[in-house]
């Protein structure tokens, strides 16, 4: 009797064929989630890298955050869009001073897989807006940071320094503003509108400890002009008193830097305050 080998053959060859077909591996996307940059007291920086889709199209990508390690996508999320590759986050809403733990995600049609998981602290830093004002120089690490506000916008575009009395007040620090500003709204008095009164009275986020900032303050200030923002290049008064003429006080620009201005010129105002 003929056997009928080919038949056996191709029964075989399908056998092996299906079985091999049924026992392929779904594959997920492979990915890694990046450094996080730009922290601030409310927001951060994030993204992720899709290397590989899996051999399926991701049909979404972004990045998993919370304040328990390992979060998901049933935790806060970003979604940015459907592609592999390299891509960006912005968290916006966070809390102050909490740990937040990120993964990022990637899905096709196969399931989701999560990149390494990375942490940071949201802290207060430079530009952040912070008890009525802006911070322009900080230190320490929160809850213990301390540093100092600028108001966030010109208390005066045109103001003297003086209520018309060339007196030497005496308020000749070059780095503490806030007793030279006491200074000399106790010799100058309360009768007239000058750059120290004008600070000394603002209460700006309910706060009444602004002040005219002394020389090296305000230098200070203006070497974070783009930090800051909102700071225009002409000169601004400081409380610091020149040595040199009872008629003149330190302004500073960040356009022409430091010097000595006569008492009677019309200059902006800014006031800043420590925390």
């Amino acid at each position: 009797m003929k056997r009928n080998y080919s038949g056996n053959v191709i029964a075989i060859l399908s056998l092996l064929i299906g079985i091999t077909i049924s026992c392929k591996k779904k594959e997920l996307p492979v990915l890694s989630t990046s450094e996080v940059s730009n922290i601030r007291a409310f927001s951060a920086t994030c993204g992720g890298n899709v290397t590989a889709d899996g051999g399926e199209t991701v049909t979404e990508r972004g990045v998993c955050y919370s304040t328990n390690p390992n979060p998901t996508k049933t935790d806060k999320h970003t979604s940015e869009g459907a592609h592999s590759g390299s891509f960006t986050s912005n968290l916006l809403g966070l809390a102050v001073g909490e740990t937040y733990y990120i993964r990022a995600y990637a899905t096709n049609s196969n399931g989701t897989e999560y990149g390494n998981q990375v942490s940071f602290t949201t802290t207060y830093t430079l530009g952040d807006t912070y008890q009525g004002g802006i911070i322009f120089k900080i230190s320490g690490t929160y809850p213990d940071q301390q540093g100092f506000v600028t108001a966030p916008s010109d208390l005066s575009l045109g103001a003297v320094w003086w209520n018309g009395s060339n007196i030497i007040t005496g308020a000749s620090s070059p780095m503490e503003g806030f007793p030279n500003t006491t200074t000399i709204v106790s010799l100058q008095g309360n009768s007239a509108t000058y750059a120290a009164k004008i600070c000394r009275d603002y209460n700006g986020g309910g706060h009444n400890d602004w002040y005219l900032p002394a020389k090296n303050e305000l230098s200070d200030l203006i070497a974070q002009y783009a930090m800051v923002g909102n700071l225009s290049a002409d000169y601004y008064w400081s409380s610091t008193e020149s040595s040199s003429a009872n008629d003149q006080a330190y302004a500073v620009s960040s356009f022409m830097g430091v010097n000595q201005m006569s008492k009677s010129s019309s200059l902006r105002v800014r006031a800043i305050r420590h925390f």
